[in-house]
């Protein structure tokens, strides 16, 4: 289902997508020290909020001073306007994250250098992913380095054994 801008216009297979900036009035500690389920919840609720599927939002950072996310809607143009400036964003996953408390939303707009915020993410991503596959490679070559220490010394027993065998 394509999405429509303030204007009714569709904006399915459109050019980028734009990039939102909303200020949550929540604990940004709160947040941080639960990210994945605060992520899980706001794009629930941003998906909801405009009729799309989960996957096609992506929170792309947050900061505090209360709690801004800058995000993204795949295949969707005019976020900002087609949540009213914040009025039409349902909080409802993210005031069940925050113990059930009302998450208010401060204000909604178009972020700021939004493709730059999304390149910026985006090398963030790359580079988190990167450090990750290095790390998982060296523990690799770790463990295969283990390996081959226990077939040497394997062959050293077995050829021991051979020897006290022939000896006997």
């Amino acid at each position: 289902q394509a999405a429509r801008d303030a204007t009714g216009a569709s904006s399915a297979g459109s050019g980028e997508e734009e990039v939102a900036e909303v200020v949550l009035d929540m604990d940004f500690e709160a947040v941080a020290a639960a990210r994945s389920d605060f992520d899980a919840a706001f794009c629930r609720d941003v998906a909801a909020s405009l009729g799309v599927d989960v996957g096609a939002v992506s929170l792309l950072s947050l900061a505090g001073g209360s709690v801004v996310a800058r995000f993204r809607v795949g295949g969707v143009q005019g976020v900002a306007a087609q949540l009213g400036g914040g009025s039409g964003l349902s909080t409802g996953a993210m005031t069940e994250f925050n113990g059930g408390s009302l998450v208010g939303v401060k204000s909604l707009g178009p972020a700021e250098g939004g493709a730059v915020a999304v390149a910026e993410a985006l090398s963030a991503e790359l580079e988190e992913a990167r450090a990750a596959l290095a790390a998982r490679d060296a523990g690799l070559r770790k463990q295969q380095a283990q390996v081959a220490a226990i077939k040497d010394k394997s062959k050293q027993f077995i050829v021991r054994l051979g020897d006290e065998k022939r000896s006997l």
